[in-house]
C-alpha cells in the first residue's frame, strides 16, 4: 500500500522508473541474444509490461476517486413484529440508517426491549389496532430509560411506554438527548419520568399524547420534564395524576402550551400543574388546568421559580382563555417569581375555587371570571359551559402577544384530542370552551380516534408539519424544499402574514410567489423554503402562517445541521538549519457532521524550499479529526552549477540509484556485439529520465531556486499559511518557521 501511495504522489517519476525497470529486465533477459530481432522482441515485451502497469494504476486512481463507486443510500421501511423482518423495535433500530421508517406491529410483544441510538431522522410508528406496547420489565438502557434517543429529528408515534425505573430515580419512557423530537399519539404511564430531555438548541413537539402516574415520589421526577431547549410545543395532550412531581415541567426558552388537559384529579399527588422553572416566552392558551385535593403544592402554574437561565432572555407570560380549577381549597392560580419584571398577561380565564389570581402585583388581569361559571359537570372534569353561564360572550378580544395571535382556535376534547373553536356570539366566551362553538374538526395530524369532519368556512391544510434539511455547509444555500398550503374549506382563506420564526430564524428563508393574500376553496399554493446555516451544529426555526382558519398560525417546524471544519497546527513554531526538513501536523476537525473533502494548500514558504502536505486532501467522516503531515524541506546554501536546480529531498537518492542501474544496463548491453545503436537509445532514455525528474522537482517547489553560486534556502523567519478549501468554505492556520 505504501508503494501505491508513493506511486500516486509522484506519478511522473514513478511511472518512468517502473518503465525503466521493466525495460531493463527485458534487456537483461535478452543479454545473450545475437540478433537485432531478439532485442526487438524483448523491447516489445517491455512496452507491453509498461502498458499493463499504467492501466492498473489508472484503474486504481479511478476507483479511489470517482463518485460513481460511492454507494447511494435511500430511506427504507423496516417492519417489526412476529414473522416480520425484525422481531423487536431495538433490533430494527440497530439496523436502521438515517431517514428510515420503522413500523412496529401493535400486536407484538416487546417486553424488556430497551436500547439507545444516535441515528438521526428516524420515524418509529406503531401500526395496527391500538398502540405498540413496550414494558421495561426491570430493564433499562444506559441506566436512563426504555429508549435513549441521541439522534436528531426523531418522530415517535402510536407507542406506549411503561415501567421505566433506574437507581437514580430518573428512569424515563424516553430520554431525549438529541435535538428535535416529535411525540404523537403516545402513552407514558407508571415510569419514573414520562419524557425527560437534555438541554440543546432543540424543538420538541408533543401532541395527542397521554401521561399518567409517572414519578418516583421524590418531587424531582415528573410526567414530562423538558430541559433547557429552544422551543417546546405541547398541545392536545392529557397529563394527569403525576406522583408528587409536576404534570408538566419545562425549562425551554419558548413554551407553547395549547389546548391540553392537565389535571391532578382525586387521587393525584402532583405539585405544580405547569412549572416553567426558568421562565421564557410562554403561551398558556385554551387549557383545562385542575389542582387536586391531594396536591403537594398549592399553585397551579409556576413561572421562573428557579431563577433566570442564560438561554431564556425573554420573560413574557401569557395566560389566556384557560379554565383553571383549584380543588385543593387554597393557593395561587399563577405564581410569578419576584425576579420577573415584565407584567404577565392574564386574560379571559375561568378561575374556579379559592386562591389568589397571581402573586405578581403589576400583572395585567383582564376579564377573568371567579365564582360559579355554570360548568356542565365539574365532578367529572367536564368544564364545558351550560346555557346561561355568565362566562358566555363575556370575554375581551385576546389580541396579540410577542407578535403572536392569542385568540384560541381549538378547544380540548377528551381524551387527548381537540376540535376547532369559533366565536358563536357577539364576543368570545371566557374559559377554555366556547358555548356551541366547537365544530368537531380535529387539528392537523390528529389520529383517527379524534374523528374527521369536513370543515365549514376556510380550512388551512399543510402538506407537511416539518421540513428537515440535509446537512449543509455553513454560509451555503440548500436545495429548495416546498410546502403546499391548501384551502380545504368552503370559503376563502385569507393570509395575513407568512414569516420565519424560532431560535435560528435567520438561517431559513421562504418565498411565496405563488401564494397571494387569499386562497379560494379547494385551491392551493406553494411555499419554498431554503436553509443557509450561519454556524455549525443543529439549527431550528418555524414557518408560521397567520390566516383566518382554525389553528392559525399554521406551523411547519424547520431544522437542519450546519457543517463546517476548522484547522489547527502543531507545533506553532520551530527552527531548523538550511538543508533540514521541518515537520508539522495539521489537524482538520469536522463540525456539525462535516463529511466533505478538504484540499490543503501551503503558502509563505521561503525561496528554494518545498512545502508538501501528505495527503494533499482528505475527506472527513463527520466526527473524527483528520491529521495531515506538513513537511518543509529546505536546501543547503552551497556551491551549485549555474542553471542546475537542486532536487528536493526524497528525489535525489531514487534518481541516483535509477540512473546508476540504467547506466550499468547500458554498459552491459554495449559489451555485446552489434550494440552501438542500443547503447545510444539507453543513453537517450537516461537523459530523458533525468530531465523529467528534474522538471518535476522544479515544478513542485514553492519558489524556483536562484541560479549561481551559493543557491539555497535563505535564512530568516517565515510565517507559513495552510489553507483548507472545501467548496466555498475556506479556513486557514499559520505557523512560524525560522531558518538558520
Amino acid at each position: 500500500m505504501a508503494v501505491l501511495v508513493a506511486l500516486v504522489a509522484f506519478r511522473p517519476v514513478a511511472l518512468l522508473l517502473v518503465s525503466c525497470i521493466y525495460w531493463g529486465v527485458g534487456l537483461w533477459s535478452a543479454g545473450g541474444a545475437n540478433s537485432d530481432s531478439d532485442l526487438t522482441d524483448n523491447a516489445v515485451r517491455g512496452r507491453f509490461y509498461v502498458k499493463r502497469i499504467h492501466a492498473k494504476l489508472l484503474v486504481l486512481l479511478i476507483f479511489s476517486s470517482s463518485p460513481l463507486f460511492v454507494p447511494k443510500v435511500s430511506a427504507n421501511t423496516l417492519q417489526v413484529g412476529t414473522g416480520k423482518q425484525y422481531g423487536t423495535p431495538c433490533a430494527a433500530i440497530a439496523a436502521a440508517r438515517a431517514g428510515d421508517t420503522i413500523q412496529i406491529d401493535t400486536a407484538g410483544n416487546y417486553t424488556g426491549d430497551v436500547c439507545q441510538w444516535s441515528t438521526s431522522n428516524l420515524t418509529l410508528i406503531g401500526v395496527g389496532a391500538g398502540r405498540a406496547v413496550i414494558n421495561a420489565a426491570g430493564n433499562n438502557s444506559q441506566g436512563k430509560a426504555i429508549w435513549v434517543i441521541s439522534g436528531n429529528n426523531t418522530t415517535v408515534e402510536n407507542i406506549e411506554f411503561l415501567g421505566a425505573a433506574v437507581p437514580d430515580m430518573n428512569g424515563a419512557g424516553i430520554r431525549a438527548e438529541g435535538n428535535n423530537l416529535t411525540i404523537r399519539n403516545c402513552y407514558f404511564h407508571d415510569n419514573q419520568d414520562g419524557i425527560l430531555t437534555s438541554a440543546g438548541n432543540s424543538t420538541i413537539l408533543i401532541e395527542y399524547s397521554e401521561f399518567d402516574h409517572n414519578g418516583a415520589g421524590d418531587g424531582y421526577s415528573h410526567n414530562v420534564y423538558i430541559g433547557n431547549i429552544a422551543h417546546l410545543i405541547f398541545r392536545y395532550n392529557y397529563s394527569h395524576r403525576a406522583v408528587v412531581g409536576h404534570l408538566l415541567k419545562s425549562r425551554a426558552a419558548e413554551n407553547d402550551i395549547y389546548y391540553n388537559r392537565l389535571s391532578e384529579e382525586a387521587a393525584g399527588t402532583a405539585s405544580y400543574d405547569i412549572d416553567l422553572a426558568n421562565g421564557g416566552k410562554s403561551f398558556i392558551i385554551g387549557n383545562i388546568i385542575e389542582k387536586g385535593p391531594l396536591a403537594q403544592n398549592s399553585s397551579l402554574v409556576g413561572y421562573q421559580e428557579e431563577g433566570v437561565a442564560a438561554g431564556n432572555p425573554n420573560h413574557e407570560l401569557f395566560v389566556i382563555n384557560n379554565t383553571m380549577v383549584n380543588d385543593l381549597g387554597h393557593g395561587t392560580f399563577v405564581n410569578v417569581a419576584g425576579s420577573v419584571t415584565v407584567p404577565a398577561v392574564i386574560k379571559n380565564n375561568i378561575l374556579r375555587g379559592s386562591g389568589a389570581v397571581t402573586t405578581q402585583v403589576d400583572a395585567t388581569e383582564t376579564n377573568n371570571f371567579s365564582g360559579n361559571a355554570k360548568l356542565v359537570n365539574p365532578a367529572s372534569y367536564d368544564y364545558h359551559l351550560q346555557a346561561g353561564s355568565p362566562a358566555i360572550n363575556a370575554g375581551a378580544a385576546p389580541g396579540q402577544g410577542a407578535g403572536i395571535s392569542l385568540t384560541p382556535v381549538y378547544q380540548y376534547l377528551h381524551p387527548s384530542c381537540a376540535e376547532g373553536r369559533t366565536v358563536s356570539g357577539g364576543a368570545i366566551d371566557i374559559g377554555a370552551y366556547e358555548f356551541n362553538g366547537g365544530n368537531g374538526v380535529p387539528p392537523p395530524n390528529a389520529p383517527s380516534r379524534c374523528g374527521s369532519v369536513s370543515a365549514s368556512g376556510p380550512a388551512a391544510n399543510l402538506s407537511t408539519s416539518s421540513l428537515i434539511f440535509a446537512n449543509q455547509g455553513v454560509n451555503t444555500t440548500s436545495l429548495t424544499q416546498s410546502v403546499t398550503l391548501t384551502n380545504s374549506g368552503t370559503s376563502t382563506l385569507t393570509i395575513s402574514s407568512i414569516r420565519i420564526t424560532g431560535a435560528d430564524s435567520g438561517d431559513f428563508s421562504q418565498s411565496n410567489n405563488s401564494c397571494g393574500a387569499t386562497i379560494v376553496p379547494r385551491a392551493n399554493c406553494s411555499l419554498d423554503v431554503t436553509f443557509e446555516p450561519s454556524a455549525s451544529g443543529t439549527r431550528s426555526g418555524a414557518l408560521s402562517i397567520m390566516d383566518n382558519a382554525s389553528g392559525s398560525p399554521q406551523i411547519v417546524s424547520l431544522s437542519g445541521t450546519g457543517m463546517d471544519f476548522s484547522l489547527s497546527t502543531a507545533p506553532g513554531a520551530t527552527s531548523i538549519n538550511a538543508g533540514q526538513t521541518a515537520n508539522f501536523t495539521l489537524a482538520i476537525t469536522p463540525e456539525g457532521g462535516f463529511n466533505q473533502g478538504v484540499s490543503i494548500a501551503c503558502t509563505g514558504a521561503p525561496a528554494n524550499s518545498l512545502c508538501a502536505a501528505n495527503p494533499a486532501s482528505v475527506t472527513l467522516d463527520g466526527s473524527s479529526v483528520s491529521s495531515v503531515s506538513i513537511a518543509i524541506s529546505t536546501a543547503v546554501r552551497s556551491f551549485g552549477l549555474p542553471g542546475i536546480p537542486a532536487l528536493p529531498p526524497g528525489v535525489t537518492l531514487p534518481l541516483t540509484v535509477s540512473l546508476t542501474v540504467l547506466g550499468m544496463i547500458a554498459i552491459f548491453v554495449t559489451s555485446q556485439r552489434r550494440r552501438a545503436a542500443f547503447a545510444f537509445c539507453g543513453t537517450l532514455l537516461i537523459v530523458l529520465l533525468a530531465s523529467s525528474c528534474a522538471g518535476t522537482a522544479t515544478a513542485i517547489k514553492s519558489t524556483p531556486p536562484s541560479p549561481g553560486l551559493g543557491a539555497g534556502t535563505p535564512a530568516g523567519s517565515y510565517v507559513i499559511t495552510l489553507t483548507g478549501v472545501s467548496g466555498s468554505l475556506t479556513h486557514t492556520s499559520t505557523f512560524k518557521l525560522n531558518v538558520n
